[in-house]
């Protein structure tokens, strides 16, 4: 109901130079531009581009999107496309006269490129390529509705745990980690409730932010371990080791791409990812490579590069941080810092002034049976709803189980 009664807004980017817009309207507190044109400031010739993107914008409701254009005295064609949350809805292609009913050097003239409903969860973005010289930008304008405020209810096995409200429409909610539990790890949140599976779900992980469509629930996440499996090292030694971010449980993962970052996973050290053969030199540097792989991971500048570098190494207890040193500068390898451009997180360096961060390594798993999965690790490993004869579901609670059978339950002491 709230979203039937919310009016429309409009918001619009007037391109000032070749790599810059500014913002009239109704922009969305959190919205964050990026433009670009291959050329001056909005004139694209034939092959040249342009590109707005918009982030910071999600949960709103976008129903219409309009670019304004003029073009030379008898020519200007190009193809535009308008992507929602990087998925192509629409494209056009052609020339102004196509578009408008004619060609105009000296009057910008609105080009509609979508209409709708479109909800966005984070970004919004405009391309415009030149097939014949040339076209002219004057601003872009996206007509929207606000996004409601939603709530997240977070369970933890049959318990509530919290409740997350947006304060904002669309700003979204940042998740919690939870601390381990006998014979479980936590690894993040699940928008479907499951007892035991043997594949690893899908989930949203802690510390991220979670953009709800609706009021809803999500369940915890556990990977059944040992505890040898969730130890952090506290005496040093090369070997076979997964590099965490003990606050939100994230272990980092893979090598580095041509950015100069790397990503990361819930901490699981039997995923072969995620661990890396670390070489400890002295008590104080090291060298770090993927051990699946082979690839060295080193760093050049203030980035992430498949080189072979030795890592200063701070190590107090089960806290162990790798860090360089660059222009005077410490620079932390770092799980989880945060773009506001692309409202994403990645694994890469960090400057600080202090080393005595959440992050620590823990040893790989020895290799295993299948890997299982919970959101209920109060029922024990193995344990998972039961189809039973017509229709009842049958759900292990302790000494107890719950049955289900058109919509009624009955609780009943095992055999």
């Amino acid at each position: 109901m709230l979203a039937s009664v919310l009016l429309s807004l409009v918001m619009s980017w007037v391109v000032e130079t070749k790599s810059s817009v500014s913002a009239n309207g109704d922009v969305p507190g959190a919205a964050q531009a990026s433009y670009a044109c291959t050329y001056q400031k909005g004139t694209v010739r034939k092959d040249d581009s342009a590109m707005l993107l918009l982030t910071g914008i999600g949960g709103i409701e976008v129903e219409q999107v309009e670019i304004y254009l003029k073009s030379n005295k008898t020519a200007g064609a190009g193809e535009i496309c308008v992507l929602i949350d990087d998925a192509l809805v629409s494209q056009r292609s052609g020339t102004l006269r196509d578009w408008v009913g004619q060609y105009d050097n000296t009057d910008f003239h609105a080009v509609e490129l979508l209409s709708g409903h479109y909800s966005v969860r984070s970004s919004l973005q405009i391309q415009i390529t030149g097939i014949v010289n040339s076209l002219y930008i004057e601003k872009f304008v996206i007509t929207y509705k606000p996004a409601p405020t939603y709530s997240v209810e977070l369970m933890a096995g049959n318990e509530h745990y919290t409740t997350l409200r947006e304060t904002e429409g669309g700003e979204g909610v940042l998740l919690p980690a939870m601390d381990d539990r006998e014979g479980v790890h936590f690894l993040g949140w699940s928008e479907t409730e499951f007892w035991t599976v043997y594949t690893t779900p899908e989930m949203f992980f802690a510390g991220e932010h979670y953009f709800p469509q609706t009021n809803t629930t999500l369940w915890s996440v556990w990977m059944y371990v040992s505890e040898q499996d969730t130890a952090y090292v506290t005496n040093l030694k090369s070997g076979e080791y997964i590099y965490v971010n003990r606050t939100v449980s994230l272990a980092m993962a893979g090598t580095p791409d041509s950015d100069g970052r790397m990503w990361y996973a819930p901490a699981n050290p039997g995923d072969k990812s995620q661990i890396y053969s670390i070489s400890f030199l002295t008590p104080e540097t090291a060298t770090i490579r993927h051990t699946a792989t082979g690839t060295p991971i080193g760093y050049s500048g203030k980035k992430l590069i498949e080189q072979e570098s030795v890592w200063q190494v701070f190590h107090s207890n089960d806290t162990t941080v790798f860090y360089m040193e660059n222009k005077g500068k410490t620079y932390v390898l770092f799980i989880t810092l945060w773009d506001n451009i692309y409202q994403q997180s990645y694994v890469g360096l960090a400057e600080t002034t202090n080393l005595a961060l959440p992050l620590g390594i823990r040893c790989r798993q020895a290799e295993t049976d299948e890997q299982a999965y919970t959101c209920h690790p109060e029922n024990g490993q193995g344990c998972e709803p039961v189809l039973a004869p017509k229709g009842e579901y049958v759900v292990p609670f302790g000494c107890y189980e719950i049955h289900i059978l058109d919509g009624k339950k009955q609780i009943r002491l095992r055999n």
